[in-house]
């Protein structure tokens, strides 16, 4: 009886390593692959708990349907999602999911919730929400997930994260390409780049979040992140700057009652915002940000100013928490099994990362983890044996991988380190003829996009508007490409010039898109024909002359224009030139006249003083000389 029940219990194990390999849920446990259809709570029945997964974790595309896992853990092989839901109305909580791809993604998983998960060690995200919309994210922890991002929204619009604690990834709340979101009483901290980063995300409300010691920005908005409102933060710590604003993210950006201190670098950094508003923050180096009314800051830091806490969870600061294997390290909470041990009938991780994982009996002789690579690529442990495995594990420089067995051969490499012929890691290309090229049909797409086989690119899966395409446009229910010029469009959003005209992408429908010496002429900007002449503001001015021949008599040719001739009072104008003004008899006259009336001034002088020695007599000097 009881060798029968242990071959029952090693079947169940094989079929957990199944992808979605049968439904589940209600009264029907759960293996690893398979479909919940109806509302389930996990119990130690459930074998996807109790062993690690092959492949994908649970699957769900029934609207309505609420994963409750209990607190139990889902563990996979580093690739594939821990739990995939597509479908509306969907609700998951109380999973600790790890060692996935992504640890919990949602596609087009309108108006659901994902509440008190704990999401690590995860090689691309821990929570993933792709194109949906009014999603409540909630008390998640996302931690150590690797590179990538603790909780990464991209698309959709009109979600709420809130109560969420991102640590020790690379980016801890990424939200990108959507608007209308709301990020409340968060906490990022010790992520590699950045704590909160919005990317193309505008009229988003960012409030009371702490964010903390994270490696660069403690929140950075960039690319065309405008009319956000940020109230209450606590940004502390950090090593670059507290507040990064990209140049195309400061317009109409509101800060109330926030607090950048401590920060390395820059508590705020920015370059002339754009009609900014600002009141009551508090910071010490703030760029050229100021509150209204003020020339810096309202408030400045002071020495207890981002003093550390204790964790979120009430642990206080150097002390286990009661969730093991958690650690609490000067305010944040950290996975260290070798402080804090583990649960019952989980071992301590020995590559480093501080967490538990379940033992299973499938481990490989040299200590590899069932489902994980081994030290030595492409080495897999499968089934509790070491297998080639190019496919999950990848190959070591130098070499390519034979997806078909699993085995690596050596092959000559692209100057970027892409194999010849081979996909390049960066999805959708490939190297050919020494470059990379976009070949989606052959390499594929990242998960949430599509591939179009005409132009060979990748497109997100849906869009609403053309705020879901960063770089392109919406057309029907994808984002695509803008057309380039001469393209064929149907309106002006869909060319990378913003102009559609006829049916057809134009650079320009007016002379003020073009520089001021050229004219907008049949949807093209082209130079003025202005040969005699000087083009200014889209115009030809034809130059007066080459020569003072052109002008009229009393002008000059100068610059090429004509300008009036002055001349001294003796001289005249002859031919275009200033010439002395010759002797006429009208010039003999006049010195004549003033000679005459010269000599007649003198001889009447000479008349009237003969007339009075006549008349007087001896003058008084002569008679006193005859006394």
């Amino acid at each position: 009886m009881m060798r029968r029940t242990a071959i029952t219990f090693l079947f169940f194990i094989l079929l957990s390593s199944s992808a979605y390999a049968a439904d589940c849920g209600g009264d029907t446990p759960c293996l690893c692959g398979d479909r919940v259809v109806a509302s389930r709570t996990l119990t130690e029945a459930d074998l996807v708990a109790s062993v690690g997964c092959h492949s994908n974790g649970l699957y769900i595309n029934t609207t309505g349907v609420v994963l409750d896992c209990g607190g139990l853990m889902i563990e996979g092989p580093g690739v594939y999602d821990g739990i995939r839901v597509e479908a509306a109305g969907v609700e998951v909580r109380n999973c600790s999911i790890r060692n996935f791809r992504n640890g919990i993604f949602l596609k087009a998983a309108n108006q659901s919730k994902v509440i008190s998960n704990t999401v690590w060690d995860n090689s691309r995200s821990g929570i993933f929400l792709n194109n949906s919309i009014g999603v409540l994210v909630q008390d998640n922890i996302a931690d150590g997930n690797n590179d990538g991002v603790g909780i990464y929204s991209i698309g959709g619009r009109g979600s709420i994260f809130e109560g969420n604690s991102a640590s020790n990834n690379g980016r801890g709340l990424a939200i990108a390409s959507t608007y209308d979101v709301q990020a409340n009483n968060n906490t990022a901290s010790r992520n590699e780049r950045y704590g909160i980063y919005l990317f193309s995300t505008t009229l988003s409300t960012l409030a009371d979040n702490t964010v903390e010691k994270n490696g660069l920005y403690g929140i950075y908005l960039l690319k065309d992140s405008d009319e956000n409102r940020l109230d209450r933060n606590q940004v502390w710590g950090n090593l670059e700057a507290g507040l990064y604003l990209d140049p195309t993210s400061d317009y109409r950006i509101t800060l109330i009652e926030n607090a950048f201190c401590r920060n390395s670098n820059h508590d705020i950094l920015v370059d002339s915002p754009d009609t900014p508003y600002g009141s009551k923050n508090t910071c010490n180096s703030p760029g050229d940000w100021n509150d209204a009314g003020q020339s810096n800051c309202t408030y400045r830091c002071t020495p207890g100013d981002g003093a550390i806490s204790d964790c979120f969870d009430g642990t206080p600061s150097g002390v286990c928490s009661s969730d093991m294997p958690l650690y609490c390290d000067e305010g944040i909470l950290r996975y260290n099994c070798t402080i804090c041990g583990c649960p019952i009938g989980q071992s301590c991780d020995k590559n480093g990362t501080g967490g538990c994982y379940v033992e299973s009996i499938y481990n490989c002789s040299d200590g590899t983890r069932y489902g994980h690579c081994a030290l030595k690529k492409p080495v897999f442990c499968q089934d509790g044996e070491l297998v080639d495995n190019c496919d999950i594990c990848g190959c070591p420089p130098g070499y390519g991988c034979n997806t078909s067995s699993g085995h690596c051969f050596m092959v000559d490499v692209c100057q970027d380190g892409t194999f010849y012929g081979a996909c390049s890691s960066n999805v959708s290309y490939m190297c050919k003829s020494g470059r990379l090229v976009q070949n989606c049909t052959l390499c594929g797409c990242p998960e949430d996009m599509e591939c179009n086989s005409t132009s060979e690119r990748c497109y997100l899966v849906s869009c609403i508007s053309d705020q879901d395409c960063p770089g392109g446009y919406c057309s029907g229910p994808y984002c695509r490409d803008r057309e380039a010029l001469g393209e064929a469009c149907a309106r002006d959003a869909a060319c990378s010039s913003g102009h559609c005209v006829g049916g057809t992408c134009v650079s320009c429908v007016s002379d003020s898109e073009c520089p001021t010496t050229e004219v907008c002429s049949e949807g093209s900007c082209r130079a003025v024909s202005c040969p005699n002449g000087i083009v200014r503001q889209h115009k030809c001015f034809p130059f007066d002359c080459e020569s003072d021949q052109d002008c009229q008599a009393h002008q000059e040719c100068v610059n090429r224009y004509c300008s009036a001739l002055f001349c001294l009072e003796d001289q005249m104008i002859v031919d275009h030139e200033c010439v002395q003004r010759p002797f006429t008899l009208y010039d003999y006259a006049f010195y004549m006249l003033i000679g005459l009336a010269a000599v007649i001034s003198i001889a009447a002088a000479h008349l009237y003083r003969s007339r009075g020695r006549k008349e007087g007599g001896p003058q008084a000097g002569e008679k006193e000389e005859e006394e």
